[in-house]
């Protein structure tokens, strides 16, 4: 299975270049093509001082390059040539500052009734130039099909590259295909070998119009399917052209949006950003349906921005791809930024739109950063999940009941309730309970006043009933599950529904040596879990899925606030008797 990286023409949003990035990060996308920028500037022409400036804005804003969207190879295949490849060359410069490692360009115009035979020797020089000049710089140039070049269809697009023996690379545009009335699934398994990345864009035969992914004739689930079988990263590039925007007449001279720049579209957007997010929904929706890892069955809550604390952790980061899977856009906070980076991979890989943000919920200023952040990026929180916690050995004993001799003679290594260090249960409570508080002091005053907000809190069945050993991590969760209850009714008047689901026990890879021995057998403690535990298990993180969205959709929890609901196997029910 690919692991896909979302990128897009971001110059479809808009031609400045934040602009451009803060499009990108509001829709689940981590790179972009670059291809025009201000002052009607095109990647082809900028300086590499210039692209160091862009380079910058980049890296400020999180987003990476994914291919150098060039405009090379679209003049006539009887212009002269060489102009054209001295600018490459300052390109292939430009693309090394950017840190990317692609070069998109095309195999020339034969709009004059040139023969495609007679100059088919001078496309592969010419191509052949590039690459050759390219890959010493570790550069790959990648063809892209277009109406109007040599390599308009399939067949061409296949001579070239069994002609230049894998030196070029492959870029699948299904739009441009469908413009040349090409058979598209039979096209893509004869290019499959040669395809790098793959376009985000569809179309109609019957009258041109270019659609969102799904939408037209280009088959394209089925071409997302397939292309998905493919090992590694791979780029999935958004193209959008659903709306007129400055170069689009330029960018199509030849190609195939008549229709649209002809006014002769059935789809209409209020501004270039929302074709823009209409082109990024549609691609998200795509992968949802191929991988089809969890029915979208909570449809409201697709668009709403959920902030899901300590999400780079094993039950968190479930929440944080349950949500996604439903078409919400996830802030992913944890400690550890490269955690949850990890997680929103993953969420982005699978058609998500996620953020990882590093924030720590015991300062309110990382608190403050995060939420400007997150405002910036997607809006205002209207799901709230406070799943930061955990223990420390500080706050634990190491039996569970204390002896006469753990007094009189206290054998080595032992740690009684006396042994407790202050500082440590202090840790364990401000973890879990005071960074649930600031984290909703933080959060929440967005949430006030609108509709269908909810915040979540992660409570433990210890909560319930206190567990041996760890009488910290007890108290402090008794204190989230009584803090909830304060809550649901202190934020009833201005619309915010606060639950807490209280897991049992979970086996995860976090705590299976707690949980089992080498030979994978029960330790005497878990033994004493699973004898108290009705269902006679343990739980895995797909065991929240449904308490999860159950709790944050209001079709199915409306009128339910301040319940504290065990999700145990029956644990906190169960008197031992």
């Amino acid at each position: 299975m690919a692991k896909f990286l979302i990128s897009a023409f971001a110059d479809e949003a808009s031609p400045n270049i934040r602009e451009q990035i803060a499009a990108c990060k509001a829709n689940g996308i981590t790179h972009i093509e670059l291809r025009a920028l201000d002052g009607g500037k095109t990647i082809n022409n900028i300086t590499p001082d210039e692209a160091r400036e862009v380079k910058a804005a980049l890296d400020e804003g999180g987003i990476g390059v994914s291919a150098i969207g060039s405009a090379y190879g679209k003049i006539e295949i009887t212009d002269d040539f060489e102009p054209h490849f001295e600018a490459f060359k300052n390109t292939v410069e430009v693309a090394k500052i950017l840190g990317t490692k692609n070069i998109r360009l095309f195999s020339f115009y034969f709009t004059k009734g040139e023969s495609y035979e007679e100059y088919r020797g001078e496309v592969l020089r010419r191509l052949e130039a590039f690459c050759d000049y390219a890959a010493p710089f570790g550069i790959r140039c990648c063809h892209e099909n277009e109406v109007g070049i040599y390599g308009d269809i399939p067949e061409r697009c296949l001579d070239l590259h069994k002609a230049l023996g894998g030196k070029l690379g492959g870029i699948f545009d299904p739009a441009n295909y469908v413009h040349t009335n090409a058979d598209i699934l039979p096209a893509y398994e004869m290019l499959e070998p040669y395809i790098d990345y793959m376009h985000v864009k569809d179309a109609r035969f019957s009258d041109g119009v270019v659609t969102p992914a799904g939408e037209g004739d280009s088959n394209y689930t089925e071409l997302l399917r397939r292309f998905d079988k493919k090992d590694g990263e791979r780029f999935l590039t958004i193209e959008p052209h659903l709306t007129i925007f400055e170069g689009l007449a330029q960018l199509e001279a030849h190609g195939g949006s008549k229709a649209l720049l002809a006014g002769k579209t059935p789809f209409h957007y209020a501004s270039r950003a929302e074709a823009f997010a209409a082109a990024a929904n549609a691609l998200h929706k795509q992968i949802r349906l191929v991988r089809g890892d969890k029915v979208m069955q909570h449809k409201n809550l697709c668009g709403r921005v959920a902030v899901i604390t300590g999400a780079g952790g094993v039950l968190c980061s479930g929440f944080a791809k349950d949500l996604a899977a439903q078409g919400a856009k996830v802030a992913i906070l944890d400690l550890n930024l490269a955690a949850a980076q990890a997680v929103a991979a993953d969420v982005l890989s699978d058609g998500g739109v996620a953020l990882a943000v590093q924030c720590n919920v015991l300062e309110p200023e990382s608190l403050a950063a995060a939420r400007e952040t997150i405002n910036a990026a997607f809006g205002t929180c209207d799901i709230l999940v406070n799943g930061a916690g955990g223990n420390s050995p500080l706050g634990t004993t190491t039996k569970e009941t204390l002896e006469l001799s753990d007094i009189a003679e206290k054998a080595e290594g032992v740690k009684t309730f006396f042994d407790l260090d202050p500082k440590g249960i202090e840790f364990v409570f401000n973890l879990n309970f005071l960074g649930t508080l600031l984290t909703t002091q933080c959060f929440a005053k967005d949430m006030v006043g609108k509709q269908n907000a909810c915040i979540l809190n992660v409570s433990s069945m210890n909560a319930f009933r206190p567990l041996t050993k760890i009488p910290a991590y007890s108290a402090a969760k008794a204190a989230v599950s009584n803090f909830t209850q304060f809550m649901a009714v202190h934020f009833a008047d201005v619309g915010i529904r606060v639950n807490a689901i209280a897991p049992g026990f979970f086996a995860t890879n976090q705590n299976h040596k707690l949980l089992f021995n080498e030979d994978g057998s029960l330790t005497p403690r878990s033994d004493k879990i699973i004898s108290h535990t009705p269902l006679r298990r343990f739980g895995t993180p797909d065991d929240l899925t449904g308490a999860l969205l159950f709790l944050c959709d209001e079709t199915y929890s409306a009128f339910i606030t301040g319940v504290v609901l065990p999700v145990d196997g029956g644990f906190s029910a169960y008197s031992g008797v």
